[in-house]
């Protein structure tokens, strides 16, 4: 596998290439997706009643939201904690003992990081990231940062890392494109 569009749930999930069997696309088990090859629902089963953000989704908890994907007739994987797997018809474990071990620092806050690190560890080349816009409190303050250490991470090791244009991650809060060269801030006046 070469390609892995990795999908999220905000806008810009709409233009992944879904059309371009050159990708693979892996999402979240619990959003609709036009395609999808493999999903991730990586949370432990009590994760839910420990989170201290209310917002969070967990499958275990609401099967009902869990998409359904088939391709080819065929029930999309999800993968999925080992100790989750009787919450999932399809569930394969997820490798997170595997995926800490190529990490230089375990830094993973959020499914979108684990994702970044399984492909990785799979030996993915080229990664893009749509739908991964990490603009919500909790996301910003908490998530954001797991996922700008992965790509950095995986760019690092040459891995080819693309962002979804129009997607505010990665984007540089001034108009210049870094601190210090222009007073022209792109989300905030005066400082």
């Amino acid at each position: 596998m070469k390609k892995v569009a990795i999908v999220g749930k905000a806008a810009t999930a709409t233009l992944a290439p879904y059309d371009d069997p050159e990708w693979d696309i892996w999402g979240l088990a619990w959003k609709n997706y036009p395609r999808v090859d493999l999903q991730f629902d990586v949370h432990h089963p009590d994760f839910k009643k420990a989170a201290e953000f209310k917002r969070h989704f967990n499958s275990h908890h609401n099967p009902d939201g869990l998409y359904l994907a088939k391709v080819n007739g065929e029930k999309v994987p999800i993968m999925c904690h080992p100790s989750a797997m009787g919450s999932f018809e399809r569930g394969r474990p997820f490798p997170f003992e595997e995926v800490k071990a190529i990490l230089p620092r375990v830094y993973l806050d959020c499914s979108i990081s684990w994702m970044i690190g399984y492909a990785m560890l799979i030996g993915v080349e080229h990664i893009g990231l749509w739908g991964c816009h990490f603009m919500r409190k909790e996301e910003y303050a908490v998530q954001l940062p797991s996922v700008a250490y992965m790509i950095g991470l995986a760019e690092g090791r040459g891995v080819k890392v693309d962002v979804c244009a129009g997607a505010p991650m990665l984007m540089s809060g001034y108009v210049a494109g870094a601190y210090g060269i222009s007073p022209e801030f792109r989300f905030w006046k005066g400082v």
